[in-house]
């Protein structure tokens, strides 16, 4: 490829996110959340604000807030406590940002009690996209799966058996009952 090429694929390519859902209606509709910002800096080019530009239907369904109440709104007003206590996963949206590069990240969201996957991209200076996915099935599953691995016979432990199966099933309430080879507990 020239460089020309590959100047224009990149430029294409920043078009496409920064363009407008009514032209992609496939992000628009996409099974995944999606949500891009415009990035406010401070004096030393320090990241300090995110500015929500677009979300998709599957953003407002993840996170029960409708886009006509958050575009051209800041991150922080939106979500006031996002960051607190996570300042890993700031450090790393800043990296993204500052570098103009892309990262896949799993946290543990505070402020939504559940675990995600997130890719976020820099595409160019000052703008910032995220694709979201909700893995706290698949999390808690794999969680489960590691501890109940370790219990055997002799110390076996009901009570947190069933605090996993209630954690995977997403049931209000989940009953372990121990029965002999007669079915009598």
């Amino acid at each position: 490829l020239s460089e020309h090429s590959i100047k224009n694929t990149c430029k294409t390519r920043k078009q496409f996110v920064m363009s407008n859902f009514n032209d992609y209606p496939i992000l628009q509709n996409a099974p995944f959340a999606f949500a891009s910002f415009r990035v406010s800096y401070m004096e030393n080019a320090i990241p300090v604000e995110c500015e929500f530009l677009q979300v998709n239907d599957a953003f407002e369904k993840l996170t029960g807030l409708k886009s006509k109440n958050i575009i051209g709104k800041k991150v922080k007003e939106i979500f006031p406590d996002l960051g607190l206590g996570d300042s890993d996963l700031i450090a790393q949206f800043n990296e993204v940002i500052e570098n103009c590069t892309e990262k896949t990240i799993e946290p543990y969201s505070k402020t939504f009690g559940r675990w995600f996957k997130i890719h976020v991209s820099s595409l160019r200076k000052g703008y910032l996209e995220v694709f979201i996915e909700e893995i706290n099935l698949e999390y808690n599953f794999a969680h489960a799966v590691k501890e109940l691995t370790e219990f055997t016979w002799k110390n076996i432990d009901y009570r947190r058996i069933a605090f996993f199966m209630k954690e995977i099933s997403g049931a209000d309430y989940v009953v372990v009952n121990k029965f002999d080879k007669e079915g009598k507990s």
